[in-house]
């Protein structure tokens, strides 16, 4: 795949990513997938820092992150950037949270590429933010 069509990946698994669509990432995703979570989010969620294969993600079609009205989520991305088999990706996610608050955080996710299939991901979030804003 080229740089151009990685990113475009990207951009689609954002979106489904954001609006909690597992049909749409699914095509998208090794099923060999790791994440790798935060250190401060595994801390506070009590999640493996490196989750391993899409069924061990819950935000991949398990209980995933519920504190957001649904449809309310959108991606706003300040920078894609991509270089061989990596994507980075600059964003904000908007949300209004179950209470009716806004959400707004900034991410930096850098996804790996095999085979055209996301296969690794490493999330950056500021996650006391998140913690702040739950509501």
């Amino acid at each position: 795949m080229s740089n151009d069509q990685h990113k475009e990946v990207v951009r689609e698994f954002l979106n489904a990513l954001v609006n909690d669509d597992s049909a749409a990432m699914r095509p998208l995703v090794s099923d060999t997938v790791t994440w790798w979570v935060p250190q401060s989010a595994a801390t506070t969620f009590g999640l493996g820092r490196r989750l391993d294969g899409w069924d061990n993600v819950p935000w991949f079609g398990g209980e995933g992150w519920k504190g957001f009205k649904p449809g309310s989520s959108k991606v706003r991305i300040h920078h894609l950037l991509a270089d061989d088999d990596l994507v980075s990706a600059h964003y904000n996610r908007e949300s209004l949270r179950l209470n009716g608050d806004l959400y707004d955080n900034e991410y930096n996710m850098l996804f790996r590429f095999e085979d055209g299939l996301i296969v690794e991901v490493w999330e950056i979030v500021d996650t006391a933010y998140a913690l702040s804003s739950r509501g």
